[in-house]
């Protein structure tokens, strides 16, 4: 009896690891530049969000990253990751035939940005600048 006991719990241990992982990080990100697809200007700009970042890794081996943002037209990116970046995409509807589309990219190694928006399908801008690690807020 008290051998399959332990070999429950060992049978349970070892599922839990066996589970996907999440890594959660918080960043404070600084915009640096933007460029507007229309013009093919690229102008210097200021501003910040902050960001949380989880990622995990299913047991199938597939790479799941979710990003939360304080940017300004979309809110919530869902995506995946690699060994030097982190995808987001998002897609939010304001009204009828009205959406924002956006893509959120952040290099592991340096904390580098890059932020592009879709306004209605008829503009385009990229923000780019770098992220730090930040502290929970909460």
């Amino acid at each position: 009896m008290k051998s399959a006991a332990v070999t429950i719990l060992s049978l349970l241990l070892s599922s839990l690891q066996a589970e996907a992982q999440l890594v959660e990080l918080t960043l404070n990100c600084t915009y640096e530049t933007a460029y507007d697809f229309k013009t093919s200007r690229e102008e210097t700009t200021t501003g910040d969000f902050s960001a949380i970042v989880r990622m995990q890794t299913l047991k199938d081996g597939t790479n799941n990253a979710t990003i939360h943002a304080t940017t300004q037209a979309c809110f919530d990116f869902d995506g995946f990751f690699d060994e030097l970046q982190v995808y987001g995409d998002c897609e939010r509807t304001l009204a009828p035939g009205d959406k924002y589309k956006a893509n959120l990219r952040i290099n592991r190694i340096n904390g580098a940005f890059s932020n592009t928006v879709f306004f209605f399908e008829k503009s385009a801008l990229t923000f780019s600048g770098h992220c730090t690690p930040g502290k929970k807020l909460f």
